[in-house]
């Protein structure tokens, strides 16, 4: 995952004290937290594999502010707890990700980290052609 909770908490505090609070335990219902988060990462990967080989091997730090943004999105809807702020960076988060996707945008990898250039496809390997139109039987 590119996001913890304790990011959430670093960026955003007391979201998630509002947004995923269970008053049954009375405590954070850590495993909505926790699946947020894996929703948002995969999410996010479903832009950038476009571009990038997966899994990366360090995760910048617009990636964890994306992960989070849209992780708080997916737990305030869950809870019909949406603001229009929460909206705002979650949408923000879905543009950006269309721009790296599109090539209008690019991830901050260290440069040894190639980029992809085409998924995995049949390659097509044969002699070459023995009859033309030019040289007929």
């Amino acid at each position: 995952m590119y996001a913890t909770e304790a990011d959430i908490d670093r960026l955003y505090p007391g979201q998630l004290d509002r947004l995923a609070w269970d008053m049954e335990a009375e405590a954070r219902d850590t495993a909505r937290i926790a699946a947020a988060l894996s929703d948002a990462t995969a999410f996010v990967n479903s832009y950038i594999a476009a571009r990038y080989p997966l899994p990366l091997s360090t995760v910048p730090d617009v990636l964890v502010t994306l992960c989070v943004d849209i992780a708080l999105w997916r737990l305030a809807s869950t809870a019909d707890l949406l603001t229009e702020e929460i909206s705002y960076r979650h949408k923000h988060a879905h543009d950006w990700l269309k721009d790296v996707a599109a090539g209008r945008a690019a991830l901050d990898v260290p440069a040894g980290t190639p980029e992809a250039t085409a998924p995995d496809l049949p390659e097509l390997d044969a002699p070459e052609r023995l009859f033309r139109r030019e040289r007929g039987l």
